[in-house]
């Protein structure tokens, strides 16, 4: 049996309806060679503007717009399904239910997906992360 150098063990997450396996790995970090900068700010039309001291840098802009979409789809949904009462209507508005917890699923993965990019990039081409509160 191979030995694990790490502490962590293989878990089952139940989340919604469906599962999810995590296998930890074992990574060794890496240098980043980049000497910059960058300042940031949070906004409302773009996710995140920033400037590293020569340009001005602005990440997710317009991408607000489909997770927006997919917000008002989910309404109309929910509205339609208010809107059926009784016990002959109850295979449809399980089926609208399905429905909505893929749409909120959906809209979860790429928010958390433009946050892991942002991250991403943040740490492997800047040095330094200055961050603004408001």
């Amino acid at each position: 049996m191979r030995e694990q150098s790490w502490k962590l063990q293989t878990q089952l997450i139940y989340d919604k309806k469906r599962i999810c396996a995590i296998f930890p790995v074992e990574l060794k970090p890496e240098i980043s060679n980049s000497q910059s900068i960058i300042a940031s700010c949070p906004g409302v039309r773009s996710f995140l503007t920033g400037f590293d001291g020569e340009k001005f840098i602005d990440i997710g802009n317009r991408d607000i717009t489909r997770i927006f979409r997919l917000g008002q789809h989910i309404d109309k949904l929910i509205r339609a399904k208010t809107g059926l009462k009784g016990r002959k209507n109850q295979d449809k508005r399980h089926r609208i239910n399905q429905k909505i917890n893929k749409l909120f699923i959906r809209r979860k993965n790429l928010i958390n997906e433009a946050h892991k990019k942002v991250r991403k990039w943040l740490t492997n081409e800047q040095e330094g992360y200055l961050y603004s509160y408001f």
